[in-house]
Order: structure tokens, then sequence, then C-alpha cells
């Protein structure tokens, strides 16, 4: 987009989706809470339950399970794999 500056702290897509290589196994997503609760734990991650009530509408949609940390970006699947993304967790307070 012409009108949105570039931000140089952002990663490339490149280095994003290189986390599709270490995703070996996907579940279901799990039942959602409706989306007047802001922010779901899901895979030691908090996303934001909007994104992840749009992806669970998708068809055959499955989440990376027991992967990365809790910074990384949660891969996901659907159309039997055909179609893949990646969540971006909440970054959390620092404690």
């Amino acid at each position: 987009m012409p009108d949105v500056p570039e931000n140089a702290l952002a990663p490339t897509t490149q280095t994003l989706f290189a986390h599709w290589k270490e995703a070996h196994s996907f579940k279901p997503v799990p039942t959602l809470p409706p989306e007047s609760v802001e922010w779901f734990e899901i895979e030691g991650r908090l996303v934001n339950t909007k994104y992840l009530l749009m992806i669970a509408a998708l068809p055959e949609a499955e989440i990376a399970a027991g992967f990365g940390t809790k910074s990384d970006p949660l891969p996901f699947r659907f159309a039997n794999g055909v179609g893949q993304g990646l969540v971006m967790p909440k970054k959390r307070d620092a404690a």
C-alpha cells in the first residue's frame, strides 16, 4: 500500500514462513469463546479471538500443536493443507 510507510523492524515473509518447516503436528482449532472475549490462549500464546474465529470458519482448519515458543507466530492450515497462514500472538507484558 503506497500510503503506508515501510517498517524497517518488520520481519520478512520468508522469515515468518520459515516457521512452517518446523510445524509437524496439527490439531483442529479448539472450541472458541464468543467474540466478546478479546484474547484466547492457544498453544501457550494469547491470540485475538476475532482472528481465531475467522480461522475456525475456514474448511478443515487446523492449528500447529507443540510448536515453537510463546512469542513465535502460530502456523495454521486449512482446506486439507492447501491453504496456510500464521496467526501472530499478543506480545506479553514483561514481568
